[in-house]
This record gives C-alpha cells, structure tokens and sequence, in this order.
C-alpha cells in the first residue's frame, strides 16, 4: 500500500499498518516499535465494532501462532472516543518486528485485492467470533 503517515509511525510498524488498513472500516492512527525497552504499540480506529472480527482474529494465537499479542479498548478521563491498541510486550530479542511481519502477511494474503474480499465474509467472521468470544464481545459492547 501507498499510505502517507503523519504524525507519529515508526517506520518498523508501518508494515503491519498497512496490512491493517486494508481492512474497510480500520484506520491505524499512531505507532511505537518499542525500540526493545517498551511494547510495541499500534494505535486504530473502528468504524464499528463489526469490522473487528476480520482483523482480530488474525492476532490470536492459533491463527497468527503467536499467543502474546493482544488488543485492547481505550479511551481518556475525558470519556474522549474509543480508540484500540494492539500490544505486543517487549521480548528483548527482535522477534516482535518478524511476527508483527508475519501477521501482516497474513493479513495481506486474505484481504488483498488478488484473493477477493478473503476467506471469511464478514458475516461468517462474526458469527465464528460471537460464538467463540461471547462474553467478551458483551463486556466490549458495555464498554463502548
């Protein structure tokens, strides 16, 4: 993808930016590498909460092969809008920036332009996810 980042992207995250901005309805909007002395953070928007699946389940561990990313729900004491983040903690070894490849590369196999719309349609995406994830699709419901 050609997409021109201002504001705050490190250059070792804009791969996976990119692989997520693929997806209609995420926008990636700041990132920190972690530089191995901090986590290494991506910052997007959801336009709703349907396009999450899509995008989430490429970060669990049965499907990315990596268990410790995670995303997470945020928002200020100012009850500002809610943004996400994907975290990843620091390992000290460099393998955060291959995986956060890898994820992006699988992100890119099913949503690119040459394979369709992907594997899933978005319908099938959140029925596997409302099964699977239930209670924590409730819980992020109520926190929205």
């Amino acid at each position: 993808m050609d997409n021109i980042y201002t504001g705050n992207m490190d250059k070792e995250c804009i791969e996976l930016c990119d692989a997520m901005n693929i997806i209609p309805g995420i926008e990636t909007i700041e990132s920190c590498c972690g530089h191995d002395k901090t986590p290494y953070h991506i910052w997007f928007t959801a336009k709703n909460l349907s396009v999450l699946p899509r995008l989430l389940y490429y970060f669990d561990g049965c499907h990315c092969g990596y268990y410790d990313w995670i995303v997470l729900v945020k928002t200020d004491c100012g009850m500002s809008p809610v943004t996400f983040l994907v975290e990843r903690p620091i390992t000290g070894n460099g393998w955060i920036y291959e995986e956060s490849k890898h994820i992006a590369r699988l992100l890119k196999k099913e949503f690119s332009k040459e394979n369709g719309h992907g594997n899933r349609t978005s319908k099938e995406a959140v029925a596997y996810f409302k099964s699977e994830l239930s209670p924590h699709i409730r819980l992020l419901r109520n926190t929205i």
